[in-house]
């Protein structure tokens, strides 16, 4: 069966290797907190219309080489350094609304790349069940961002993946809670990253 480009739409594997040649490298900065961060691409043009069309449109068939790509940045040692991937969980709302969460469903590709154990460490706190991040300062999404840590956590290097980087907000909220629950690593992998708008 042939599958069609998230990207482009020919019918030669998604994302096709044209639109593969196409997306740009990231190098976003480290959110506070966490002992290293990486992603995968930029969240622009062909790397936008990827992550979007799984987020947003439920099409997964480009889901396995986001996650290949994104294991594929992590630095050596802290591959082998991990205990546990978890991911940086939607809302309950959100779930529902889409009958997934995007973020798991990278992080458990990613977690079988790596052969390590996926867990939901994370759950969203109450002050976030109704807040969307989309389109918030990043001052907004600083506050607004709260989440709880499993005890499972305890003693454990974690990687920390989601979907798309943009003020590091969500990630850093991530790395606090799991800090709280007594991790002794905490590393962040998105598949994304948003890159600052270019003054004119």
């Amino acid at each position: 069966m042939l599958i069609r480009c998230a990207v482009c739409g020919n019918e030669s594997g998604s994302p096709c290797r044209d639109c593969v040649a196409q997306l740009v490298p990231a190098e976003p900065p480290c959110p506070g907190g966490l002992d290293s961060c990486v992603a995968a691409f930029l969240y622009v043009d062909g790397g936008r219309t990827l992550i979007s069309s799984m987020k947003y449109r439920n099409q997964r068939q480009s889901l396995a080489w986001i996650a290949s790509a994104m294991a594929h940045v992590l630095a050596p040692d802290v591959v082998a350094a991990l205990d546990l991937v978890a991911w940086v969980p939607t809302t309950a709302r959100r779930r529902r609304s889409r009958g997934f969460d995007q973020a798991e469903l990278l992080a458990r590709r990613v977690a079988r790349r790596l052969d390590t154990p996926a867990r939901p460490l994370l759950t969203t706190a109450a002050d976030r069940r109704f807040s969307s991040q989309t389109g918030l300062s990043a001052a907004d999404r600083h506050q607004r961002v709260r989440f709880r840590a499993s005890s499972a956590a305890a003693g454990k290097t974690i990687l920390v993946v989601d979907d798309v980087l943009t003020t590091g907000a969500s990630l850093e909220a991530s790395a606090a809670a799991l800090w709280s629950a007594g991790a002794r690593s905490v590393h962040g992998v998105a598949a994304a990253f948003t890159p600052a708008p270019v003054d004119r």
